[in-house]
């Protein structure tokens, strides 16, 4: 299962992987959206694998 990033025809940021669907939309500059869209896209490749690594320390009781 890999993620996918598309853009919308509105210009927003369509982001998924597994139960992960995120449609984002971000406010500036054309030029500064795009590297924001970028880098959105490249830190979410790996966002479930890593979730996934982090659930023992979510799932620990608090206090």
């Amino acid at each position: 299962m890999s993620a996918i990033a598309a853009r919308l025809a509105d210009g927003r940021l369509h982001l998924q992987h597994g139960p992960i669907d995120l449609i984002i939309e971000a406010f500036g500059a054309a030029d500064e959206v795009e590297q924001a869209y970028g880098q959105a896209t490249a830190r979410f490749g790996d966002i479930l694998p890593t979730l996934v690594g982090e659930l023992p320390l979510l799932r620990r009781p608090l206090g």
